[in-house]
């Protein structure tokens, strides 16, 4: 992972910013190290995933044939919230187009005199700075409970600034850009300085300290899951300077062998720890994993953001 310092390099919330580069191998002609597939079939859930599809039959394309040949069947990689919310409507899927409308309604409304004194391109114009202001505060601060008093309250002049991460409300997670190389990767931070860090197979962990000196830890789709992470909170508790009396970190959660010279575990080790769940939780003497926290950036301390 390569992160430049350039002075407009920042954590952006739901973007997949070229601050940050996810380095992949070069490839090389005759070695692939990955595959080219598209879904040609999926199979219908049972149970609670009932109505829903997953897992899904995948296949390549084969010149010679010109014939799709199925490959194996993987799984969809969506949460069981991102489930609910598609089928609710697709809330999550039409945010994007349902803030802006809704941010444009609030402003035209708020004043009578919104109107008056502006020709047709300044009407436009202020409408996209104000969409644009609104997506954004929903990226750092998902809550619409505290986003539409301060729409209303501000109108066409509601500013993003107005507007803070709040620990114990996730925020949109900032992705990398993909390249397929270091020689690429290089072209696109050229004259820039950058660090270097390692990118773990892991999972994606936000780790919030509330002010109350209570730990939560949300996936990166948004979901809680502190209570698959006891050991992590005693970790963070243990870690953390009574100065910090509230954060926002990034992070990534990886297993590790301590007994084994500290050795790196593989996602799919990680995946084998417990659950949780609302009715039950994961016990320190259960856990049979355990875990590194690597994290890498912090984007609120203390109330600064």
């Amino acid at each position: 992972m390569m992160k430049t310092f350039d002075v407009e390099a920042g954590y952006f919330p739901s973007k997949r910013s070229d601050k940050w580069l996810n380095v992949k191998r070069d490839y090389v002609e005759g070695l692939n190290d990955t595959l080219d597939l598209v879904p040609i079939g999926a199979w219908r859930g049972n149970g609670r995933k009932a109505g829903w599809y997953s897992p899904f039959l995948v296949a390549c394309f084969n010149p010679e044939t010109e014939e799709y040949q199925s490959v194996c069947r993987v799984m969809s990689g969506f949460s069981d919230s991102f489930y609910i919310e598609v089928r609710n409507l697709r809330i999550g899927a039409m945010l994007r187009t349902v803030l802006p409308a809704w941010a444009h309604a609030v402003a035209m409304n708020s004043s009578p005199t919104f109107h008056q004194g502006r020709t047709a391109e300044n009407l436009k114009e202020k409408l996209q700075v104000l969409s644009m202001e609104v997506v954004e505060a929903y990226n750092i601060l998902p809550n619409l409970d505290l986003i539409v008093p301060s729409l209303m309250n501000k109108g066409i002049d509601f500013l993003v600034s107005s507007l803070s991460m709040v620990p114990g409300i996730p925020i949109k997670p900032m992705l990398a850009k993909i390249t397929n190389g270091i020689p690429q990767a290089l072209k696109l931070f050229e004259n820039k300085a950058f660090t270097c860090e390692y990118k773990y197979d892991g999972q994606r962990a936000q780790i919030h300290k509330l002010v109350d000196g209570s730990i939560c830890v949300f996936s990166r789709n948004g979901d809680e899951t502190t209570s698959r992470f006891p050991d992590l909170i005693d970790i963070i508790k243990e870690s953390s300077k009574p100065v910090a009396s509230t954060f926002v970190m990034d992070a990534e959660v990886v297993g590790i062998d301590r007994k084994n010279g500290c050795r790196i575990m593989s996602f799919q080790e990680l995946s084998s720890r417990g659950r949780g769940g609302k009715d039950a939780l994961v016990t320190a003497e259960s856990i049979k994993v355990d875990i590194c926290i690597f994290v890498f950036d912090i984007m609120f301390a203390n109330g600064e953001q």
